[in-house]
């Protein structure tokens, strides 16, 4: 007999208690634990939950100036691409903190934190 057709995984159409179908290994029906992912996600989650709520900031702060973050907010209003703002602002030299030219996915991505699309 083929290993294949001793070892056969079908579901048994069941669902257990915790929520994880029944799986039927050749006669014997096995139940599958629960994983220990699960567990860790809800947990993470509640501890930031509490975080948040304690009013600790999280993330990465923004650090492009006020300013810089201003004049991209306004010129993606008055319809220009993401491409264009980033062009003018290596034109005018407003430089990031790290000194890197500004790219297209960084200004899309400022944008997207504030909300303008």
């Amino acid at each position: 007999m083929p290993r294949s057709a001793r070892w056969s995984c079908r579901t048994a159409g069941v669902v257990a208690s915790h929520g994880y179908p029944l799986i039927r290994i050749s006669r014997w029906p096995v139940t599958k634990a629960p994983s220990g992912h699960d567990f860790i996600r809800t947990r993470a989650r509640e501890a930031l939950q509490v975080k948040k709520e304690n009013g600790v900031a999280l993330g990465k702060p923004r650090q492009t100036p006020d300013d810089v973050l201003a004049r991209v907010v306004r010129e993606r209003i008055e319809a220009k691409t993401a491409y264009t703002i980033a062009r003018d602002l290596n034109t005018t030299l407003c430089r990031l903190p790290r000194v890197r030219a500004w790219s297209l996915a960084t200004v899309r991505a400022l944008l997207m934190r504030e909300g303008v699309h």
